[in-house]
């Protein structure tokens, strides 16, 4: 079985926008089969968070084994609307109760031709 998930790097004034069920992680969603990732992205920020996210761009995609041993493929997007996630609304929210969000103090340094972000937790 192969795991599609899309995820949201959201940055705002060195700080990143993160939300946790068991640990802090970047807000991801699994593909339904009648979608696309980016249609995955845009429902499930919306059920999720109430906000409709603007995509900045595609950053980046990972692929990897995950605990089951399956593959999982994931696909990264800077969401442009920060501001928007500053005081969510969990009221609307269709899986609020699964989830708590926090913003966190980042590092963004440049080494080499790479971006590393460094969480400060």
């Amino acid at each position: 079985m192969v795991n599609i998930k899309a995820r949201a790097l959201i940055l705002k004034e060195n700080k990143v926008f993160l939300l946790k069920t068991h640990n802090y992680i970047l807000p991801w969603w699994t593909l339904e089969s009648w979608e696309t990732i980016t249609e995955t992205f845009y429902r499930e920020m919306l059920e999720e968070t109430w906000v409709k996210p603007v995509i900045d761009r595609f950053l980046w995609f990972a692929e990897y084994f995950n605990s089951k041993n399956e593959l999982s493929l994931e696909y990264i997007f800077l969401v442009k609307n920060a501001c928007d996630f500053e005081n969510i609304s969990k009221e609307n929210c269709s899986h609020s109760h699964e989830w708590n969000e926090a913003w966190f103090s980042v590092n963004l340094s440049l080494k080499g031709s790479h971006k590393y972000i460094f969480w400060k937790l």
